[in-house]
């Protein structure tokens, strides 16, 4: 740095950043599970379950390219490229932050045996640092990343989301009898795989509505657990649209299971808007659909809507909450705060760039 401070005479490497191909296969690396076999057949980059071969072997579609190709700079396959450009926009970013690839590698390392093996939260840091940076922390960073860890809640103690989809439990007498479905085939929630399940029917729940169960006692619920304080007024349209069968019973309970409104039909629709409800963080709204007694041609359409309304004084600030659009499917657990640390590492400049 004294004798050739802009590095004319080549004194040093100048600083630069990984390629896609060096950054993906360094994740693998420092995760422990990159398969460095040679040769076969290309694979698939973006398909769960992630290939841990080197991004060498990446599939190259010339008229459908990969998604972590085209965000990383990857030339055209469909002309000559003489260079490969080099950008750095937000997707790049947003990829380290938010891909699942990249999220499975954090939980991959905190699985390591070297990581397991340590006993203090100090020794902990230090096997991150080992195998993400392949050196020592400073005593510092000792400090600031312990601090972090027992300053963080863990996943399971972060709150409940806004919506969740299940359906009620008749063996359930009394308290809460809701029971989330476990299974989401990319548009609906359900029982399991095979629909309808053998066992319970066409419990099933969709942006737009679903189907109950076969009894009164087996209804499907999307449960909206409220952020805020204040007082929400809640509308849609329950739709039952056929002509067998004995329609279809939506409900809006709290809690405590008591009724807050009540809309049977059959054949027709129906305004479901209650008005005013009071709630404050933590509350739920249930909002429930049964067969009534007759268990045949029960699907429905049903997909509330919440909206906050405005206190005097104008706090809080009006929001909603819709059925339909906010309808996702399942967020994936929730990162351990060591799996948060391992993961801010892989995002930083001093893995990103070599020196």
């Amino acid at each position: 740095m004294t004798i050739d401070p802009a590095n004319q005479l080549l004194a040093r490497a100048n600083r630069r950043r990984l390629d896609f191909e060096s950054m993906r296969d360094a994740m693998l690396m420092a995760s422990g599970d990159i398969d460095t076999s040679l040769g076969g057949r290309p694979v698939s980059l973006s398909t769960e379950p992630f290939t841990v071969r080197r991004t060498l072997y990446g599939f190259i579609d010339r008229l459908n390219l990969d998604p972590m190709f085209s965000t990383f700079d990857f030339a055209s396959p469909e002309v000559t490229a003489a260079e490969r450009p080099t950008t750095m926009v937000p997707q790049q970013a947003l990829f380290a932050m938010n891909h699942p690839f990249v999220i499975e590698r954090a939980r991959t390392i905190c699985r390591s045996a070297d990581f397991l093996a340590a006993a203090e939260d100090e020794t902990r840091v230090a096997a991150l640092y080992r195998r993400i940076f392949a050196r020592r922390p400073t005593a510092r960073e000792v400090q600031l990343t312990v601090g972090f860890v027992r300053s963080t809640p863990r996943g399971d103690e972060a709150g409940s989301p806004v919506w969740q989809y299940g359906h009620g439990d008749p063996a359930v007498k009394t308290g809460d009898r809701f029971v989330p479905f476990e299974f989401f085939d990319g548009a609906n929630y359900q029982l399991g795989p095979e629909f309808p399940d053998p066992r319970r029917g066409h419990l099933r729940l969709s942006a737009t509505g679903g189907h109950p169960g076969r009894t009164a006692a087996s209804p499907v619920i999307r449960r909206w657990t409220s952020p805020v304080s204040g007082t929400v007024s809640v509308s849609g349209t329950l739709e039952h649209l056929r002509d067998r069968g004995d329609g279809v019973r939506g409900r809006v309970l709290d809690a405590a299971g008591t009724v807050l409104g009540e809309w049977t039909v059959f054949n027709d629709r129906v305004e479901t808007a209650i008005p005013a409800i009071a709630v404050g963080p933590g509350d739920m709204l249930d909002f429930a659909v049964d067969c009534r007694e007759n268990g045949n041609s029960d699907a429905f359409s049903w997909a509330p809507q919440i909206d906050l309304a405005v206190q005097p004084g104008g706090s809080p600030r009006a929001a909603s909450w819709s059925g339909r659009q906010d309808f996702t499917g399942p967020p994936p657990p929730l990162l351990s705060p060591w799996e948060q640390i391992a993961q801010a590492l892989l995002l930083t400049n001093e893995f990103w760039f070599i020196d």
